[in-house]
């Protein structure tokens, strides 16, 4: 498997920074869709490596046998992100919408190795295409751990419960206050969970 990552610098508008509905969908459309759009312009390119000069020269005809994702990266946070991309799944493609902003991705790459993350992103993918919805990516990413860990992930209809995202942001206060705080974790999610034990259930009514 390998990703396309699709960077916009696209910054919000002050009156979507205000909640204006009408101006994050307009932001939305230029910061994602867009930038999906070219992804898959990137990915149909990557899958005919071997017709591009460009490509056969820098040794991509590898690229030719990946399933390739195509991730969205925003460098600000969009309100309502996740819904907009609920919203806005292609039904006849086989490659999702994932979007997400800079600052969710680092905490991904904070949080995770290597193998990880490769597994999260398939992890969001089959999220994605299985019409799993989470508020923001802290959900997914609460929602990936527990599913790691061998305990499944616990839904209300197709919504992941708000304790996964709790449960993600004691993780990463733990981390950045302790061992973690000026570099990316180094252990396994195995280790990270038994070395930052919580000391009751997080619930959420």
């Amino acid at each position: 498997m390998g990703i396309v990552f699709q960077v916009k610098s696209k910054r919000l508008t002050e009156l979507s920074k205000r909640g204006c509905v009408t101006s994050i969908k307009e932001d939305y459309q230029k910061a994602v869709t867009e930038a999906f759009n070219q992804g898959l312009k990137c990915i149909e390119c990557l899958n005919h490596a071997s017709e591009y000069y460009s490509l056969r020269k820098a040794d991509m005809t590898f690229a030719e046998n990946l399933k390739l994702l195509n991730v969205c990266i925003t460098l600000d946070s969009f309100p309502g992100m996740s819904s907009l991309n609920y919203l806005n799944q292609p039904k006849d493609s086989k490659v999702p919408v994932i979007a997400m902003s800079v600052y969710e991705l680092d905490i991904i790459f904070y949080l995770f190795q290597s193998d990880s993350i490769m597994d999260y992103f398939k992890f969001r993918s089959k999220c994605a295409q299985y019409g799993i919805y989470g508020l923001n990516e802290i959900y997914y990413i609460g929602a990936y751990i527990s599913d790691y860990l061998g305990e499944g992930i616990k839904l209300q209809g197709n919504k992941i419960c708000r304790e996964y995202a709790l449960y993600v942001d004691y993780l990463v206060k733990k981390a950045k206050h302790g061992s973690y705080c000026n570099k990316d974790i180094d252990c396994d999610i195995h280790s990270l969970v038994n070395q930052y034990q919580i000391n009751s259930p997080i619930t959420c009514k």
